[in-house]
């Protein structure tokens, strides 16, 4: 439902009520294209597997589904290729050609319907279940020789990124918005309903471009490390690929403190001479990470104590503190950065102990 019928299949496919297209000109793409045998019981592939069969060890043992269609139709396509003398290429436009030819077997009873009813039946001709059916190998190798493709013609795409800008720095969990546009320049026109992908070191955010052909994807908790990141346009049959500039985007971690004492009037109270301990939870998780707890007395400077990993569930801890009676101390944590560099460097809110 989320791309227009391609030209090879318009005329050659069956129209199917209710399934439009989100860009409303036309028909959707239908799959499949083709059939060809995946049931593994009766007729499957026998292969040499590791762990494939019943019993534990090295065994021969059936498979089929798509895991087998798949790469049959590929070992069928490269023989083909050999003994024309060139490569296919884009296979879909030759398989369309030869709809209704004596390339293929005509697949016309059974379902894929594993609830019953009609939908997903094969009949004869183009079906939802079985495509154009099988291929006959010898015929589709002697039509590929003969087949002369035409000229490829795609437009020109321009993939524009608005934001977030370059070196752009931002807190843990603060949202974060991609976006962009995406125009068809030979045209000058938007490319609506378009698969636009935000790629990162992290993995890949999806979306899709609306009819002005803008697009944007919000993040927030999933973004918990520096990234370089980019964003992608695949293309399609009639339109050319596109790829923006890699960007940065900072991370700045959140970092909490507590004190294992009684808050009173804005400040910790410390009995003088008693050790206490001082912890925090660190946003993201930073596993591995170490933070610093650091003092400022008066007006002084901050003093580094010492460092602590961070451990399971972000935490970090250090003990045996004291305060004079009559002193206070300024405590904090802080992250200075790491050989990684996996995010910016960052500290808690400083909080006062005073020794009573």
């Amino acid at each position: 439902m989320w791309w227009p019928k391609p030209a090879y299949q318009v005329g050659r496919t069956i129209p199917v009520a209710g399934r439009k297209c989100r860009s409303g000109r036309r028909g959707c793409r239908e799959t499949p294209d083709i059939s060809l045998d995946a049931r593994p019981k009766r007729t499957g592939y026998i292969m040499y597997c590791n762990r494939c069969g019943a019993g534990p060890g090295i065994v021969w043992a059936p498979v089929g589904g798509t895991s087998a269609a798949a790469p049959l139709m590929a070992a069928l396509t490269a023989d083909a290729d050999e003994a024309a003398g060139k490569q296919l290429g884009f296979a879909n436009p030759f398989l369309y050609s030869q709809a209704g030819t004596a390339v293929f077997h005509d697949i016309v009873s059974g379902t894929n319907n594993l609830f019953g009813g009609r939908h997903y039946t094969a009949r004869p001709g183009y079906d939802m279940a079985t495509g154009l059916g099988s291929i006959r190998a010898g015929a589709f190798a002697a039509a590929l020789a003969a087949y002369a493709p035409g000229a490829v013609s795609v437009d020109a795409t321009a993939l524009n990124v608005a934001g977030p800008l370059n070196a752009r720095r931002t807190l843990y969990g603060n949202t974060v918005t991609f976006r962009g546009t995406l125009t068809d320049t030979t045209t000058a026109r938007p490319i609506a309903n378009a698969a636009v992908l935000v790629v990162t070191n992290l993995g890949y955010f999806r979306t899709r471009t609306n009819a002005a052909g803008a697009w944007s994807v919000t993040r927030s908790r999933a973004i918990t490390r520096d990234l370089n990141w980019h964003v992608v346009y695949v293309g399609s049959d009639t339109t050319a690929p596109a790829s923006s500039p890699t960007r940065k985007l900072y991370v700045t971690p959140h970092l909490g403190l507590t004190v294992g004492l009684p808050f009173q009037n804005d400040h910790y109270v410390a009995r003088p001479a008693v050790a206490f301990t001082v912890s925090g939870r660190a946003q993201p998780i930073m596993v591995g990470a170490e933070v610093v707890l650091q003092e400022r007395r008066g007006r002084g400077p901050w003093t580094s104590l010492g460092a602590t990993p961070v451990v399971g569930g972000g935490r970090y801890e250090a003990g045996g503190l004291t305060v004079a009676r009559g002193h206070s101390v300024v405590l904090r944590w802080a992250y200075l950065g790491g050989l990684f560099q996996r995010w910016q460097p960052a500290h808690s809110r400083a909080r006062t102990v005073v020794g009573r």
